[in-house]
């Protein structure tokens, strides 16, 4: 498995030319993504042009929303409801979830269990995430254990919740943001198991809110 792959594999999927390979590893690179506020929302703070937004930038991905709802376990939730449907279809990936012991919990045990995995991926000694967080190693151990409890959730640690699960589940996950000034955020896996991401839309706004995604499929 390598990154380059990878990137070729999400270009692949992207009806966007101006996808770049370069953009999605400087973009990969960066800490705080999801904090970033997007300049436009003070020309058009509404909640419909995110929304516009997201479904134009999906669709430039052969993707629509698959609805989570809003209860604080969106995004371990949207991760689990994603890798749940790649591990129907690829060996390796039903393997890692047995291992993990995900793939016998229904979706609300899955998503539970995938909140303490992530406690515990962040309060490990050798935790390869705390790069993706300002503060101390305390401070994020800190931080992470208020995880262990369902609904919780802090915007301002949302890119490592997503670069700790894609080393957790070892898949790419790419994020596809309501954001003009940053559509897309690619997190990848230290040791993946699979070249081809799974897909999270992520509403940039307020609190911030993520879903799962479905392919589009058109009739002929």
């Amino acid at each position: 498995m390598n990154l380059k792959e990878t990137i070729e594999n999400t270009a692949k999927q992207s009806f966007n030319r101006s996808l770049n390979a370069l953009d999605m590893l400087h973009v990969s690179k960066m800490s705080d993504v999801l904090c970033i506020e997007d300049n436009n929302d003070e020309l058009d703070p509404t909640i419909n042009s995110h929304m516009m937004n997201l479904e134009r930038q999906l669709a430039g991905f052969g993707l629509k929303i698959d609805p989570i709802k809003r209860d604080g376990d969106c995004a371990f939730r949207s991760v689990i409801k994603e890798i749940t449907k790649r591990a129907t279809v690829n060996n390796d990936i039903k393997k890692h979830m047995e291992s993990l012991q995900l793939s016998t919990l229904d979706e609300d045990g899955a998503t539970f269990a995938l909140r303490q995995l992530f406690v515990k991926e962040l309060t490990e000694e050798n935790c390869s995430d705390e790069n993706f967080v300002t503060g101390t190693k305390e401070e994020l151990a800190s931080k992470a254990n208020e995880f262990r409890e369902s609904a919780v959730f802090d915007r301002d640690i949302g890119d490592v919740v997503m670069k700790a699960c894609s080393n957790i589940l070892r898949m790419p996950i790419m994020l596809i943001t309501s954001s003009q000034s940053v559509p897309y955020v690619p997190f990848f896996p230290d040791d993946p198991i699979s070249n081809d991401p799974v897909y999270v839309a992520y509403h940039d706004y307020g609190a911030g809110h993520y879903d799962a995604t479905s392919t589009v499929t058109t009739g002929k």
